[in-house]
């Protein structure tokens, strides 16, 4: 495998490296693209980059990005002192639009709750991926910290039907190891503390948090659903399959 790295921020060096493929011809191959936006940091111009960079070929580049919907409310108080200009302009850069404001606002007034906000914001993404950018699908799986919060939402994005199976199939598998990975790492962590209080623990962590394979949801793909509006539109369906 070969391999360079290109240091620098990928929104200002993304053109020079496209076009090194482009050069090189290699603007046909399949692509996949990783994208792992710390502070939201991915800009949307980025994303538009590269879907367009194949778009006289069947298939766009795929797209994997972890959606960090919980960091947003910490990007907003970045400017400090309740000051929320220079956060709000880096979550519109992320999204393209300043449509994340409607959510804001419904959650501000009590409209949304706090996992109802993350939820919305993670589907407005998905919609702009396909409604604006003419992705054919989009694929959305939940990663939780042990205690069961949400940490980040992983989407892909592809026109692929075999990248679109693929990616099924890693979630419908993700969703329960996944589960008793989080379980198992909640239980040892009690076990620690419970040690820490001369308590000691009946049975093994591994054993304990295992779970049984039905206490887990499979994975279940869902549509993007119109974003909200404060007018109340865009709650998802509820016969999603």
């Amino acid at each position: 495998m070969i391999y360079r790295v290109v240091s620098g921020d990928s929104n200002d060096t993304i053109d020079g490296v496209l076009s090194e493929l482009r050069e090189r011809r290699l603007d046909w191959a399949p692509m996949f693209a990783f994208l792992d936006p710390r502070n939201l940091d991915a800009k949307w111009t980025t994303i538009e980059k590269l879907a367009d960079f194949k778009r006289r070929y069947r298939n766009k580049v795929e797209l994997w990005v972890l959606c960090f919907s919980s960091a947003i409310p910490r990007v907003l108080g970045l400017g400090g002192e309740g000051d929320t200009s220079v956060g709000a302009e880096q979550v519109t850069a992320f999204y393209g639009t300043d449509e994340w404001q409607e959510i804001k606002h419904g959650r501000d007034q009590g409209a949304l709750d706090a996992a109802k906000a993350r939820e919305e914001y993670v589907n407005l993404y998905r919609w702009r991926l396909e409604r604006v950018l003419g992705y054919r699908i989009t694929h959305s799986f939940e990663v939780k910290n042990t205690g069961g919060s949400p940490l980040y939402h992983l989407i892909l994005a592809t026109d692929n039907e075999t990248g679109s199976k693929i990616m099924r199939d890693i979630y419908s598998k993700a969703a329960p190891e996944h589960e008793a990975m989080r379980r198992e790492a909640a239980e040892r962590l009690r076990i620690r503390r419970d040690a820490a209080r001369g308590l000691q623990s009946l049975f093994p962590a591994g054993e304990f948090a295992a779970g049984s394979p039905g206490d887990v949801a499979p994975y279940v793909h869902e549509a993007p659903w119109e974003p909200y509006r404060r007018s109340g539109r865009g709650s998802p369906p509820r016969d999603s399959a």
